[in-house]
């Protein structure tokens, strides 16, 4: 990445820095005005049950999450987003779906403002700086999941991302040795906050190392070699406390089992993006411009940010990443763009390209308007107001003993807030078992399957499939999946029969009959 050259702001800057920053937070916070916090954003249940086990746990780091999982489920996460909310749960006591809902945006907003500081240090353009923060205020992979409720480790794993970023380039161009303890802090940060960041920010430091040994054989400079040994020492004393106590409980595999099943093909990856011209998880056009930006970076030898790009690109699943390499390029794409607008001859080229840039603005800005209205609008991730107070009424009727296991058919949101608001164990969630992947895989299936079926003899033999000591189990549904429980007659191994009808979701068991 290029030196930094001082940018001195004037007041079309100041100016249009504003505009892209008002626009950023009104793509983040939008949904709040609609969603309110009566109900959670997409999920969100998981993670609050974490920052209660930690809360229970006198802010220790818990083994494992209760009631997802048969057993508990392993504490692998990183845990600092659910200690932050933790705390504000512990010395506030809001509302529960207020911190479920406002601590996503409140990050990715912060992510905003730190982009701008890494957009500086990386582009010596005041032009390039507009557009690449413009870019990230709007691009839909930096905000639709990070504003979710689900999307809490992956907001706050932006923003340390970003600051590890910029302050490693930052250290790089002071004297003072001791400074590089900086980016250590945030490397450590990044480690305790998201899988996507552990993944990110590994690569990155190898990266860095790559570039400073290169620099050391050219240079024979040790300057950078020392730098990324103590970034690297205090990154993981910073994070020592998670992954050494992970560790202790679970034994390392853990940690190694979810990083090969998500890279069994990593490097396959390549030739669908070439084949689909789908290098980010946006639209055609969005991609059309980030490959604009990735040309324009090659012609302008910003090889250092084309490498940042293709090292990102390799991460499987955490898509959000690509949104700070894409919006840097983008930002040097415009900046290449309007140099080759201003060759145009004959043509009052100032007219040219306010016209070009207003149409790719407006353009840009309704394509990531669809995008959030669609969010909003998608309801598999979205758990009713009624359905809440049906499920914390199953937990006060007592109807389901602690220990007997639940199913849970519905959508995902229903699934995944179930065993935190019903306090019961739910045995076909797979919601945090990232780090069990072959139990992820199966309870996906698990819950898809009773979607399909209202026989209570295959819903039976499809659960001892995965759990074969299971002879009885409890269902939570809504009412007309259990009226047709009750009316299925096309076997006699399990019986079905209602416990109780809520206002929209019914309790029910089914009993395997020796």
């Amino acid at each position: 990445m290029d030196n930094h050259q001082d940018i001195k702001p004037d007041t079309y800057y100041k100016g249009a820095l504003f505009i892209s920053f008002l626009v950023g937070i009104a793509f983040r916070t939008y949904h709040l005005f609609i969603i309110g916090f009566k109900v959670p954003f997409d999920l969100g249940g998981l993670f609050y049950q974490m920052s209660i086990e930690i809360i229970k746990n006198g802010f220790l780091l818990p083994v494992s999450i209760p009631y997802y999982y048969p057993g508990g489920l392993p504490f692998a996460y990183p845990p600092l987003p659910f200690y932050i909310q933790a705390i504000i749960i512990k010395l506030f006591s809001p509302d529960i779906y207020f911190t479920i809902n406002a601590l996503p945006p409140f990050f990715s907003v912060l992510s905003l403002f730190g982009f701008f500081f890494l957009a500086q240090k990386v582009i010596n353009n005041k032009v390039g700086v507009i557009a690449a923060v413009f870019t990230f205020s709007i691009i839909p992979i930096a905000f639709t999941e990070q504003i979710e409720a689900m999307g809490l480790a992956e907001s706050m794993g932006t923003l340390f991302l970003i600051l590890y970023t910029y302050t490693l380039l930052w250290a790089r161009d002071k004297k003072q040795k001791y400074l590089w303890v900086i980016p250590g802090i945030f490397l450590g940060l990044c480690i305790m906050s998201s899988p996507g960041s552990i993944y990110a920010s590994i690569l990155i430091s190898i990266l860095f190392l790559g570039i400073s040994i290169a620099n050391f054989l050219a240079h024979k400079d040790v300057k950078f070699l020392t730098g990324c040994l103590l970034v690297g020492i205090a990154g993981l004393i910073v994070s020592l406390p998670y992954w050494y106590t992970v560790i202790s409980h679970h034994g390392l595999g853990i940690f190694i089992n979810a990083f090969t099943a998500q890279n069994t093909k990593l490097f396959n990856r390549f030739p669908l993006f070439a084949h689909d011209l789908y290098f980010i998880k946006a639209s055609p056009f969005w991609n059309i411009l980030f490959l604009f930006g990735l040309l324009s970076a090659l012609i302008k030898r910003h090889y250092s940010l084309i490498l940042f790009s293709i090292v990102l690109m390799l991460i499987p699943r955490e898509v959000w990443i690509m949104s700070i390499p894409a919006s840097l390029l983008i930002g040097v794409g415009i900046v290449y763009l309007l140099d080759l607008l201003r060759l145009i001859p004959k043509i009052n080229n100032n007219y040219l390209k306010v016209a070009v840039i207003w149409t790719m603005i407006i353009f840009f800005v309704i394509d990531s308007s669809f995008n959030l209205l669609y969010l909003i609008d998608n309801d598999s991730y979205d758990i009713s107001t009624v359905q809440i107070n049906d499920l914390i009424n199953v937990n006060k009727s007592n109807l389901i003993p602690y220990d007997q296991y639940v199913i849970v058919v519905g959508n995902w949101g229903l699934v995944e807030w179930s065993p935190a608001i019903m306090q019961r164990i739910v045995i076909n969630n797979p919601f945090g078992l990232e780090w069990l992947p072959d139990t992820n895989k199966k309870n996906i299936l698990l819950t898809e399957t009773l979607l399909q079926t209202v026989d209570p003899d295959v819903i039976m033999k499809t659960i001892q499939e995965n759990f074969k000591d299971i002879s009885t189990v409890y269902i939570i549904a809504n009412q007309d999946y259990i009226n047709k429980l009750n009316y299925s007659h096309s076997g006699n191994t399990a019986v079905f029969e209602t416990i109780q009808e809520y206002d929209d979701l019914g309790l029910g068991l089914i009993t395997i009959q020796n």
